[in-house]
This record gives structure tokens, sequence and C-alpha cells, in this order.
């Protein structure tokens, strides 16, 4: 699912924090109905939807980048696009789609470190490198743009660069990435942490 906008910019999430105003700011994305209560049957009325696929009425929302300048300003960083996958990786497995009311979240936003190492080790991941809090962390990743539009492998960098290697590396921008789990309990479509049926 591409976007080639949003529909706004609000501390609004109605999965951690319904009706009440977020910790932080989220760029948003998807059908027109989100507000700080959505619900499923909210989505599906929206009259329209910032995805291309404009039956796609679903959410979907991720902190607003911002930047500071060192007078303290502080400004919104542009984002050209928004995508969205979703990956087959199950061959021969009984795939279906996430039921009415399906509700997820990934990432962290208090995390401000990668405590692993870097680069990932080879897989498969054993021990500690298997644990929820690893897997989480290496599912955020900074990747470079060239000017020619290459750019780093998916998922390649779990921390964002400073400001001097962006300047000489990432001359055609960042690609942001948060991967989500690919499966889910089959029977919860929320959990108390929004995590742990997924």
């Amino acid at each position: 699912m591409r976007t080639d906008g949003y529909i706004g910019i609000a501390r609004i999430d109605p999965i951690e924090d319904p009706g009440m105003v977020s910790c932080h700011a989220h760029t948003i994305h998807g059908g027109s109905n989100f507000g700080f209560n959505s619900t499923y049957d909210d989505m599906i009325k929206s009259n329209c939807t910032s995805a291309a696929v404009t039956q796609d009425k679903s959410a979907y929302w991720t902190p607003t980048l911002m930047f500071q300048f060192t007078n303290g300003t502080v400004v919104t960083a542009h984002e050209m696009s928004f995508v969205s996958y979703y990956f087959l990786n199950w061959p021969g497995q009984n795939m279906t789609g996430f039921p009415a009311d399906f509700r997820m979240i990934s990432g962290d936003p208090t995390r401000r470190t990668m405590n692993y190492p870097i680069p990932d080790p080879p897989r498969p991941w054993m021990g500690r490198d298997a644990a929820q809090d690893a897997l989480a962390s290496k599912a955020i990743g900074f990747n470079c743009l060239t000017k020619n539009g290459s750019s780093e492998a998916s998922l390649g960098r779990h921390y964002l660069p400073d400001k001097e290697f962006l300047e000489t590396n990432c001359l055609g921008g960042l690609r942001l990435e948060v991967q989500f789990p690919q499966c889910w309990d089959g029977v919860n479509t929320d959990s108390p942490d929004h995590k742990s049926h997924i």
C-alpha cells in the first residue's frame, strides 16, 4: 500500500492512548475517519483514503520525524511517501487476512539505543539474539538513499546515523522502516500490550 501524502499530523493514537492526547505526534495515513477513538466500524465508513488502493480504509500511523536546528527551532522533516508491504513468506500455509478490528503496534517510542551486535549476526538467530527485545530492535531500520537512487539494505542499520554521516552518505534522504510481525495467534484481535497476540 503506497501513499504519496498523509491525512494529518497529530498527537493521536487510538490504540495506545484512546480518547486522549498521545505522548508524541504521529504522521497519519489511510482512511479519513481516523480519530482519538477510531474503531474498525469508523474506519470502513471513511469517505476517502490517502492510500493508492482506494478500497484500503485502514489507518497507518508512525511517529513524526522532527529536525531540531542548533538554535532550538524544531521543524517537521519532509516525508516523500509511505509504503506498507505485506510479505507472504509461508509457502503452503493457510493464509488469511486480519479480522475486523485487528490492532497491533511495533517499536518502542522510548528506545534510544541499539543494545545488540552491529551488524546483525548471521541467521538463524539463537539465544540472546532471538529474544523479543533483540527482535524488536532489529525491526527498526534507518537506511541511506544516495543521489542516484540506490540505497542500503533493508533494515541494514538499526539506529539513526550522526549528522556528519548523513550529510556525507545520505544525499538522497533516508528510508525509515518498521517491520511488523507476520503472524498472529489466530484468536485475539488485540492484547493489553498490543503485541502479545502477534
